[in-house]
């Protein structure tokens, strides 16, 4: 699996988070994998053929799947609760190039924006 440089952006009107890191791509599978440099270590996949946000830590499981203009459901399941809760996701605007991301989207009516930056080492 090739390793790349990435430089993650994820911003709301609440907060801002940056990260810069090296991340996984497995190239068979279309997918990127890294961990947020945070106390939880978050797992975070992006499977590019489907659009779907995957974060996984001890305490969630989160899966948005994204589709343009469309409203679909987002998973999250609290893990000390043993609760999923679903969420209304809409996807603004997805725009993927070479790997990288924007994504710009709301979960109930709050808007998101999120990319990641590749640049292959």
């Amino acid at each position: 699996m090739p390793k790349l440089k990435l430089k993650i952006d994820l911003s709301s009107q609440e907060e801002k988070s940056k990260y810069e890191l090296i991340g996984n791509l497995n190239k068979e599978k279309n997918i990127l994998t890294y961990f947020e440099p945070t106390e939880e270590k978050t797992k975070v996949e992006y499977l590019y053929d489907e659009n779907i946000l995957r974060r996984s830590n001890s305490s969630l499981d989160m899966e948005y799947r994204f589709d343009t203009n469309k409203e679909t459901e987002g998973i999250i399941t609290v893990k000390d609760l043993n609760k999923t809760l679903y969420v209304k996701l809409k996807t603004i605007k997805l725009e993927i190039n070479d790997h990288n991301i924007k994504i710009k989207f709301s979960v109930e009516n709050q808007e998101f924006v999120y990319s990641i930056k590749v640049k292959e080492n």
